[in-house]
């Protein structure tokens, strides 16, 4: 049986959102594939619009799984995007805790090191193995999202 799950990874300024059924074994079949870029100049306004949006999304669709690329360690003098990126996860975080679905974190390194025999990015630029992986396009700007969906399995 197939789950209805959601796999994001945020930057400073949007979401990128792989809306997917994943069975336990064989492709998943891709229902959307999506970017949520932050509305306005104001951040807290539109955090507040991406809390609501995403958990509004979550609740209508069923979702039961939301699969995220955790927080990394950064080196010294990274500057504030690290940070803004956190924050905007943080608020996605926070609409899932507004729903009956659940998160779950992934690290970027872990994922390298455990899944499959390709790092992450290789993952990503291999189009030969999204191919194999799901049913329906899912666009290389969107594949890291994808793939931890592919991890939580």
């Amino acid at each position: 049986m197939a789950r209805n799950w959601i796999g994001f990874i945020g930057s400073v300024d949007d979401l990128r959102i792989v809306h997917a059924e994943v069975p336990m074994d064989g492709p998943m079949v891709i229902k959307s594939a999506e970017t949520w870029r932050l509305e306005g100049r104001q951040r807290p306004a539109a955090y507040a619009n991406i809390r609501r949006r995403f958990s509004e999304y979550v609740r209508a669709n069923g979702v039961e799984l939301i699969a995220y690329k955790a927080a990394a360690s950064r080196r010294f003098g990274a500057g504030p995007d690290p940070f803004l990126a956190a924050e905007l996860r943080g608020v996605v975080l926070a609409a899932v805790g507004d729903t009956e679905a659940t998160a779950r974190g992934f690290n970027k390194a872990s994922v390298s090191r455990t899944f499959g025999s390709m790092s992450v990015d290789e993952h990503v630029k291999d189009d030969a193995f999204w191919n194999c992986a799901c049913v329906g396009d899912v666009p290389r700007t969107h594949r890291e999202a994808a793939l931890y969906l592919l991890a939580a399995r």
